[in-house]
């Protein structure tokens, strides 16, 4: 029994056994968890290896060896996923390139409206009357009042005095002269509803520069990823990890070749001492057997 488990650990999987974990496990897991579980996939060297099991000094290297199969996996894994990196890198280069003519013409339209907005809204807030005056009365007027004095002009344009009748001209003075004294009323109310307008059309203005600004910002991001050397770097980084996967795997054998050795010198030392004991059975068995043959001629020269 003690040859086979000496046979089975010379198996170059047997480490691997005794942790019960694929290798698709292994991308799951923390690669600097500790290993909480030895499984018992492995055969019969078990029962003679729990003393060895129980020792800090093999606890810590297996630790060691599970923590470094599980960062070649990680890194393995890593390999594979970076051409799927690069094609989506060159996809999104093209993308952009394709776009960033558009984006930036785009760009300086809305930014000539923004400025052109803003010019506007301070020419509106300055030209707002402090008073009013009773030449411009539209000036202070509401919506609706600026409406009805619109219409009242007009009406006066399609009733030259001449042609109007007396009633007309007095009935359009009355209404005129109604219309003045709304506006007149209103016009302090009137002056600060535009007041307070103009502000919010330049807080918008001053917004939509904002909004501008970040976008211009992100157009210029665009153009030095797409100018970058991104493309280059993630394929170094593939030479990177082949160097890391060969050095994590001398690493690995290198460690795993040392808990093979401590666990063949359990098995040896037991063997050795297994030897020992059957020596001593036969060794004892033989004296028992002297030791009847003995009493047996004594027996008989005593006949």
């Amino acid at each position: 029994k003690v040859e086979l488990a000496i046979r089975e650990i010379d198996r170059k999987s047997w480490l691997d056994d005794l942790v019960g974990q694929k290798e698709t496990d292994h991308l799951a897991l923390d690669p600097i968890a500790p290993v909480k579980d030895y499984s018992s996939n492995a055969g019969p060297e078990i029962s003679y290896l729990y003393r060895l099991f129980a020792s800090h000094e093999f606890a810590e290297n297996f630790r060691q060896y599970n923590e470094l199969q599980r960062l070649r996996a990680m890194m393995i894994n890593w390999l594979d996923e970076l051409p799927a990196l690069q094609q989506a890198y060159a996809n999104q280069q093209a993308r952009l390139q394709a776009v960033m003519p558009t984006v930036r013409a785009r760009l300086v339209k809305i930014k000539r409206e923004q400025q052109a907005m803003v010019d506007n809204a301070a020419v509106l807030a300055s030209s707002i009357p402090a008073y009013l005056d009773m030449k411009r009365p539209q000036d202070l007027a509401s919506f609706r009042q600026l409406q009805m004095w619109e219409m009242i002009q007009y009406i006066e344009k399609l009733l030259p005095a001449q042609s109007a009748s007396a009633r007309e001209r007095e009935r359009l003075r009355r209404l005129r002269g109604l219309l003045l004294y709304d506006i007149a009323r209103d016009a302090p109310q009137n002056r600060a509803d535009q007041q307070n307008e103009a502000s919010q059309v330049l807080e918008q203005a001053e917004l939509a520069a904002l909004r501008s600004d970040a976008v211009e910002q992100l157009v210029r991001d665009a153009a030095l990823h797409v100018r970058g050397n991104l493309g280059q770097r993630i394929g170094s980084k593939k030479q990177e990890l082949d160097k890391m996967i060969a050095r994590t795997n001398r690493a690995i054998d290198h460690l795993g070749q040392m808990l093979k050795n401590d666990a063949l010198r359990v098995l040896a030392q037991a063997r050795i001492q297994l030897g020992n004991q059957l020596g001593e059975a036969h060794l004892s068995i033989a004296r028992l057997q002297d030791a009847s043959v003995v009493e047996k001629i004594e027996q008989g020269v005593a006949q």
